[in-house]
């Protein structure tokens, strides 16, 4: 990494690297729109400098984004930035859109829903 940026602070949560991965750590109560979503993948991007590393997103309690962005994410993700991803949920609202996302919006890189921030990690470590 250049220098020693290994975290970027967002209006949306903190976006960081530890070791071999990258993490987006989302605050609560936000409504993510194609902006935000850009913002949050632009910082992933520069922590990342042109290498692949699975990601960690844990999601705050009843964040959400909106319809363009998850389908901007499923279409676009930095796929030679992000190897695959596993979200973290804390609702049932959450639950559910995020299998729809990855049921219907069908993102480019392996995806997967986690309830616990263990299975999520326990997942990115495992080969594809």
């Amino acid at each position: 990494m250049k220098g020693t940026e290994s975290t970027i602070q967002t209006p949306f949560g903190t976006i960081s690297q530890s070791g071999n991965l990258l993490i987006a750590d989302l605050k609560p109560d936000q409504y993510l729109n194609l902006e935000a979503t850009r913002n949050i993948l632009d910082a992933l991007d520069r922590l990342a400098e042109g290498k692949r590393f699975p990601l960690l997103s844990v999601v705050g309690k009843n964040t959400i984004a909106d319809p363009e962005s998850r389908q901007y994410v499923a279409d676009t993700v930095r796929k030679d930035a992000i190897s695959k991803h596993a979200a973290v949920v804390t609702t049932f609202g959450q639950q559910l859109i995020g299998n729809f996302f990855v049921a219907f919006n069908k993102p480019i890189v392996p995806t997967k829903i986690f309830s616990n921030r263990e299975s999520a990690l326990e997942w990115l470590q495992t080969e594809d």
